[in-house]
């Protein structure tokens, strides 16, 4: 599958791979948005859309104003950041539940 450049407006493309998401979510977890963190990685397993105006129509997808995002599997890297946002947060539920997640669901090994 060919990656999807998101900012080729701006003249510097971003390629959405797991090294562009773990630096969002290490800067999730170190400002303490666990929330953020959480939601991001639930959208690596989903894939999004991701739309820079609410009021676009079909052809904005030509016109470059959206793109989708490909589902991505999430790496050791990705769920020792999101641990540490739950952790810096003091939700240690939610650092469990993503530890757990981890073990029961991917081959990685903390």
């Amino acid at each position: 599958a060919a990656a999807i450049t998101l900012g080729s407006e701006f003249g510097a493309p971003i390629v959405p791979d797991i090294r562009a998401v773990n630096i969002l979510m290490n800067a999730f977890a170190k400002i303490g948005m666990n929330d953020h963190a959480q939601m991001l990685m639930e959208q690596l397993y989903t894939g999004t859309v991701v739309r820079y105006d609410t009021s676009v129509d079909e052809k904005d997808f030509e016109r470059g104003l959206i793109h989708v995002v490909p589902r991505m599997e999430p790496n050791i890297v990705t769920y020792n950041t999101l641990i540490d946002a739950c952790h810096r947060a003091g939700d240690l539920d939610a650092a469990l539940e993503a530890l757990n997640d981890m073990k029961e669901n991917t081959k990685l090994r903390p």
